[in-house]
């Protein structure tokens, strides 16, 4: 019987250091003998990184970073707005063309 992988998350980063696809190389390459990441999302001009995998690679995901010469921050998701409700309710326009219509 195997075990069941735990649960992947996003943990997103900021890397004040990383604005060309140069850094984005270099990131890479240092996460790459990482096993268990998922996914890597990079937004190069909010200097952000976005990391795909269980928490414990996560973990060593951050300390490759470290051993590769970045600084990596954890975002701060918890001060992010909540957002708003999706409504499911058809969504109705009405105008008044008096304004828009001589007669």
């Amino acid at each position: 019987m195997t075990t069941p992988a735990p649960p992947a998350a996003i943990s997103g980063f900021r890397i004040p250091t990383m604005d060309c696809a140069s850094e984005e190389s270099e990131i890479r390459r240092a996460l790459e003998p990482v096993a268990g990441i998922q996914s890597l999302s990079f937004q190069l001009g909010a200097r952000t990184l976005a990391i795909r995998a269980p928490a414990a690679v996560v973990a060593e995901a951050v300390a490759a970073l470290r051993k590769a010469g970045f600084d990596p921050q954890p975002l701060d998701t918890a001060a992010s707005p909540p957002r708003q409700p999706v409504s499911t309710q058809p969504m109705v326009f009405r105008a008044d063309w008096s304004a828009w219509c001589s007669r």
